[in-house]
């Protein structure tokens, strides 16, 4: 005979200020981060209704909740249509606001038990709908701690599909820093280790500056990318087209356009651990100041070229380059050929 099922119905929930405690005694705690086996929560308020509940399934109608969690997380506000199953947790029209975000998007997470929150990075796969929004990834620590790293904050809108560690994100728009904007479609595998993340970049439009780059938090142990200083000197650039691999070592088919020029690529281009840049590829310069790249600008100032070009280093003082092509014009000490 079949047993007959739970169902609940509740019409308004109305919490104010209480606690929710949580202990699973099998379980090791985490030093770090919300412990879904160890959950302790204060100051918890819930307004909500149309609570329904059948069997495994759950679903509420919220119109506020915040709370503070042990482990340092905060909620100031929260609101949403809220499903949870055994295989998913969804939330619709959601709203959140916390210190460091403030969040308005559809999400669903999928997985095939609870345990998989224990893998959040692979085994939860994410398909979300991002309203503009502003992010900071360190909250992201709560739940995966090697984020902590990564504040930064971000001006957001995307449609994401994945998990943390290999997803694609299509119509992405992002803001950060004092100058950069990027809008494109993004794919990558491989976080949050940067070092070993594989990247497809189809990139509209990305405007930036190294200042911006320099000051990117990354959730490795150097946290910092490492550019060289004469590098400042491209000022605000504008980049289009695509970019595939890793972080240092990666293939450009682009077009860039610069404080000092504008030049295009099809060019392989690797970095080594010490920082030593190598390149083999073809390259195009229109109007383009190399004099001023080089801090040998007494010299040489604006040249125009196309050409093949293979080589190591973009310092003036250690490059070596092998270059086949056309120079079609160039200005040497004040004369141009």
């Amino acid at each position: 005979e079949e047993k007959p099922k739970l169902v609940v119905r509740l019409d308004k929930i109305i919490v104010s200020n209480s606690r929710f405690r949580f202990e699973n005694p099998n379980k090791e705690k985490k030093d770090v981060g919300v412990d879904f086996a160890d959950i302790g929560i204060q100051g918890l308020t819930v307004n909500a209704q149309d609570l329904f509940f059948d069997s495994d399934t759950f679903f509420v109608h919220v119109n506020q909740v915040s709370l503070y969690e042990k482990s340092g997380f905060v909620v100031d506000s929260l609101a949403c249509d809220f499903t949870l199953s055994p295989v998913l947790l969804q939330a619709r029209n959601l709203l959140v606001r916390t210190p460091l975000n403030d969040l308005d998007l559809d999400f669903s997470f999928n997985y095939d038990s609870m345990k998989d929150f224990q893998d959040f990075i692979n085994k939860v796969n994410i398909t979300t709908s991002i309203r503009p929004s502003v992010v900071n990834l360190t909250e992201v620590g709560y739940f995966a701690p090697v984020m902590f790293n990564m504040y930064n904050r971000l001006r957001l809108s995307a449609e994401i599909r994945g998990t943390v560690s290999n997803f694609k994100a299509r119509e992405l728009k992002v803001g950060i820093g004092k100058t950069t904007q990027f809008r494109g479609d993004v794919q990558m595998n491989g976080l949050p280790d940067i070092r070993e993340t594989f990247s497809h970049l189809s990139i509209s439009s990305f405007i930036t500056t190294v200042e911006d780059a320099r000051e990117f938090r990354l959730p490795t142990e150097d946290i910092y990318i490492t550019l060289p200083e004469m590098l400042a000197e491209f000022g605000i650039m504008n980049i289009n087209g695509k970019f595939t691999g890793f972080y240092n070592d990666f293939v450009s088919y682009g077009n860039f356009s610069t404080g000092i020029g504008d030049f295009s690529t099809d060019i392989l281009l690797r970095v080594d651990k010490n920082n030593r840049i190598a390149y083999d590829g073809h390259l195009a310069a229109s109007d383009f100041h190399a004099g001023r790249l080089f801090n040998v600008d007494e010299n040489i100032k604006k040249l125009n070229l196309k050409a093949s070009i293979s080589g190591s280093g973009i310092a003036f003082d250690n490059m070596r380059v092998m270059m086949d092509g056309v120079i079609d014009s160039l200005e040497f000490f004040d004369n141009l050929y």
